[in-house]
């Protein structure tokens, strides 16, 4: 009998190329990762993980290690990166008053004149006008908004794309007519 000869091939396991994830925001609700990572399935791990799910809003600001696990049978390796959670602008409310001239109910406002207080002074942070809380209906001029008492609200964005909402009231203020019989002056 001749010996017979046969090729064995062994393929060298590759490390899946993971990512990008992040960064989210700490306000941001569950985000779920997906099992095919680079063409390799598998399951994820660490410790602020569920399954595959993880909530920022229940973690603090920070960078979380997390583990890419190939699941049997494929020709891989785990895998680590990094998911980073930044923090939502930090925001204050305001108020804004202004005069109602011909007291029809309605008065110019501008709203720019408060971005500074909304934004806590961060010349970094951006700001969007709305007329709704759920930021749908945006006001496109808002140096120069016409309403009458109102709440309008402030979308306040960080140089990280988080976001955080909030309310300024604005007020109409009625002219203070003046009686002025009996009056003089000199010029």
């Amino acid at each position: 009998a001749s010996p017979s000869m046969m090729s064995v091939v062994v393929e060298t396991p590759v490390m899946p190329a993971l990512g990008p994830f992040g960064p989210y925001c700490s306000t941001q609700s569950s985000v779920t990762l997906p099992l095919i990572q680079d063409g390799i399935t598998g399951v994820w791990s660490g410790a602020i993980l569920t399954g595959n799910t993880f909530n920022p809003s229940l973690l603090s600001p920070g960078s979380y290690t997390i583990t890419f696990n190939p699941a049997a049978g494929e020709c891989a390796v785990p895998g680590e990166i990094f998911i980073s959670l930044v923090s939502a602008p930090q925001i204050n409310t305001a108020s804004l008053n202004s005069c109602d001239d011909d007291q029809d109910g309605i008065a110019v406002f501008d709203l720019t004149s408060v971005e500074n207080i909304v934004t806590n002074n961060l010349g970094t942070n951006s700001v969007t006008w709305f007329t709704d809380e759920a930021n749908l209906n945006i006001i496109s001029v808002p140096s120069v908004f016409f309403s009458g008492n109102a709440p309008v609200f402030a979308r306040v964005t960080n140089p990280d794309g988080c976001s955080a909402t909030v309310p300024v009231t604005l007020t109409l203020d009625t002219p203070v007519v003046l009686n002025l019989t009996n009056f003089s002056s000199c010029i």
